[in-house]
């Protein structure tokens, strides 16, 4: 099925999402692409699915596209979700001196409730803890000094994973604080680990395998070949998508770059703090004093590294 024909069978909804994705994507200046990038930003962004992360933050600035995976993923709890009035995706929250941390698709809704999506394809990313501090840090950038504690919005956390993280076999997996005897407590919080790899027949599985294709003769899910489709003809979209992924791997490898410059001079200190308790050990040897329990007062050191010091001091 070609775009024309996706257009006149979804009464004009490639039409709304071609409008919406446009906009977002040409938003600012950009220095007009010279033909080599053209070429490489079409060859690499056609081959990509939505869940590739550049490919996901961008055409999830969508509010159709949003509201329609949202939807899918919640079904009968879609009750309690509003319009979706506000999208932006890669949300950063600064925590000063504690960890940061950058949301891939946050959107409210016409109640002021707050839905975050996060694209992670790795199991091992989408980990409870994980959860926990991305909804914790929600909260915090939420409240304004002074604020009443009744003004936190309701928040839906979202973790699409390629593999089931949770471990149980369900597709959807969610999350909320009860009691023992399942009473809810009401705080607002509710955390989704959804399964990507799902084989159901319903709208939840045709969504998902969607998701993980690039090819659009494969695509169940009319909307998502819809953005598809778009993305495949729009030489602005494959642009825009591909400085996206330039700039999330420069990011990746400085992000790498740092923590291994932080590991070692972790290393380094240690090493150096190695080195002074060993000069401190054999000045009290060269004291004469050989009393491990005042040695391991002194440099906190325990009586294994003692005893380990003093002979390799005393070759």
């Amino acid at each position: 099925m070609n775009c024309k024909e996706i257009v006149r069978s979804n009464n004009g909804l490639y039409e709304a999402l071609r409008k919406e994705l446009l906009s977002a994507c040409c938003k600012g200046s950009r220095k007009p692409a010279d033909s080599e990038k053209r070429k490489r930003a079409k060859k690499e962004v056609c081959q990509m699915s939505l869940s590739d992360n550049a490919l996901f933050v961008t055409l999830m600035k969508s509010a159709v596209l949003f509201n329609h995976v949202l939807s899918t993923i919640m079904g009968r709890e879609m009750t309690i979700v509003g319009e979706i009035t506000e999208v932006s995706t890669e949300h950063s929250i600064e925590l000063g001196l504690h960890r940061n941390v950058r949301l891939d698709a946050l959107a409210k809704d016409s109640n002021g409730k707050l839905y975050n999506i996060e694209m992670e394809n790795s199991v091992s990313r989408a980990t409870p803890k994980r959860a926990r501090y991305y909804a914790s840090a929600s909260d915090v950038s939420s409240l304004r000094t002074g604020d009443d504690f009744e003004l936190l919005s309701d928040h839906y956390h979202f973790f699409l994973t390629d593999g089931d993280a949770i471990g149980n076999g369900e597709t959807v997996n969610v999350f909320s604080r009860k009691n023992q005897d399942g009473q809810e407590l009401g705080d607002g919080c509710c955390i989704f680990f959804v399964n990507m790899r799902c084989n159901s027949k319903d709208m939840l599985g045709k969504l998902l395998r969607s998701m993980r294709e690039s090819e659009l003769d494969k695509i169940e899910d009319i909307i998502v070949k819809n953005a598809l489709s778009l993305v495949k003809e729009e030489i602005e979209m494959q642009i825009s998508i591909y400085d996206t992924k330039v700039m999330l791997s420069e990011e990746r490898e400085n992000a790498i770059a740092e923590k291994s410059f932080k590991e070692g001079m972790k290393e380094g200190l240690k090493e150096g703090e190695l080195i002074e308790k060993k000069n401190t050990v054999l000045r009290i040897l060269n004291s004469g004093r050989k009393d491990i329990e005042f040695i391991m007062s002194v440099t906190g050191l325990g009586k294994d590294e003692v005893i380990a010091m003093i002979k390799d001091l005393e070759k």
